[in-house]
């Protein structure tokens, strides 16, 4: 299944689970970097059999965690040390 073909599937959900993190996606755009950057969107995509970028990746690579060009980054996600 293609990302493009798992958003048109579970739009409904994708966006209930985007507003229950506090956000809005308008466009399949906004719902795509909204699964690229939130793990559990993330991981639900590719449970479903999404291949989103390059080969599916291992338990040891990168933590588990896959690397991107774009990350969504909100306000408080960091904390400035003193």
């Amino acid at each position: 299944m293609s990302l493009r073909e798992f958003i048109r599937t579970h739009r409904a959900e994708i966006d209930a689970a985007i507003v229950g993190a506090s956000g809005l996606a308008t466009n399949d755009e906004e719902r795509r970097e909204w699964i690229l950057n939130d793990e559990g969107l993330y991981r639900w995509a590719r449970a479903e059999g999404v291949r989103i970028v390059g080969e599916p990746i291992s338990p040891g690579d990168c933590g588990g965690w896959r690397v991107y060009e774009r990350v969504r980054v909100e306000p408080g996600d960091f904390e400035v040390a003193p």
